[in-house]
């Protein structure tokens, strides 16, 4: 056996011995290195994985004592002709084995290489200016149309439809789709569908819902005090105490959701009153002037401030978005207020 057959069994047991005492990730790629440099490597870590089991068949055994004892260097290094020759012997399947053993271990112990993330859903920002109303199509084939200054965003994902209307007025056409579920959320609720059409007005910490065709329901996280069991009639028990609030609303009908009031009571609407700002029109039964400023708000860029104890006085009626100035004048008629003009804003305070 020459000196770098030598040093190369020597080499192949120390191997053998540090990874059955155990190595750290550092080591396993050394002796990965060592293995993949030189066939040889390979051959003389099975032989000693042999040895360390104690394989000791009659065959096995002389074909051991016979080529792989640790010899004196002087000796004659078997060709590779005589090794071919030991694969006739019991030991040559032996080695066959070890090498293929070997080999396994080579690819097992690497490190496993997780799958790449696949790139995370886009969300998508959607809004309008002062007085513009808009129509978009998503990704899914559903249509929205976002009314004045009103910004919401979309994240479309192989699961769900997420939707986060942020402010303003919003009117879907949601494609049904059982697997992906339609879900708006807004400051004072949510509002999940599978396909239907629907308008939804987010006015400061109040929400409108008013449903055109199929069906939504709508959720709302409304604390109600000392309520502590679990089969509360209009929801469930939380974690911190909270109750939910549901409740299911089928074409034709709308609702008023607030944070402070949770869900209000169901009402009926005229068809063509759903979703009338997209043509111009702002409708109310009896909403509060705080509900009315908000519109207004979004039609003209000079703001309507209100005055401490005008925000709850209330107004019905159909008015055109071409017009505020027909709409200002109808709320000195009709309330007990008053439009002064300061610097940079109007403000509409109670008649003195």
């Amino acid at each position: 056996m020459n000196q770098a057959d030598s040093r190369i069994r020597r080499e192949a047991h120390l191997w053998r011995a540090r990874r059955d005492d155990g190595v750290n990730e550092a080591q396993q790629a050394e002796f990965q290195r060592w293995i993949q440099s030189d066939p040889s490597h390979a051959e003389a870590y099975a032989e000693a994985e042999l040895l360390w089991h104690g394989l000791s068949t009659a065959a096995v055994g002389t074909a051991l004592e016979r080529h792989i004892k640790f010899q004196s260097d002087s000796q004659p290094t078997p060709s590779r002709v005589q090794f071919a020759s030991w694969m006739q012997t019991g030991f040559g399947f032996a080695v066959a084995a070890m090498l293929a053993l070997v080999v396994t271990m080579m690819y097992l112990d690497r490190p496993t290489l997780e799958p790449e993330p696949g790139p995370l859903p886009e969300i998508v920002r959607y809004q309008t200016e002062f007085g513009e109303t808009k129509a978009f199509e998503l990704d899914d084939g559903s249509q929205l149309t976002l009314g004045a200054k009103s910004m919401l965003t979309v994240e479309l994902s192989t699961d769900t439809r997420a939707v986060e209307l942020l402010d303003g007025s919003a009117f879907f056409s949601v494609v049904h789709d059982p697997m992906r579920p339609f879900i708006v959320r807004t400051g004072a609720a949510e509002v999940r569908v599978t396909g239907t059409s629907f308008d939804l007005q987010r006015k400061h910490s109040v929400l409108h819902v008013a449903v055109q065709e199929g069906s939504v329901e709508l959720s709302h996280p409304f604390v109600v005090a000392g309520v502590i069991e679990s089969n509360h009639p209009q929801g469930w028990q939380r974690r911190n105490g909270d109750v939910i609030q549901t409740r299911g609303l089928s074409a034709g009908q709308a609702v008023i959701a607030s944070q402070e009031e949770g869900i209000g009571d169901t009402r009926a609407v005229e068809p063509n009153q759903i979703g009338a700002w997209r043509d111009g029109q702002l409708v109310y039964l009896r909403a509060t002037l705080a509900e009315i400023a908000a519109d207004l708000n979004r039609y003209r860029a000079r703001p309507l401030v209100l005055d401490e104890g005008v925000e709850s006085l209330r107004l019905s009626g159909t008015f055109g978005v071409d017009d505020i100035d027909q709409l200002l004048n109808t709320l000195e008629l009709a309330l007990p207020v008053q439009i002064t003009e300061l610097d940079n804003h109007d403000l509409i305070e109670l008649n003195r």
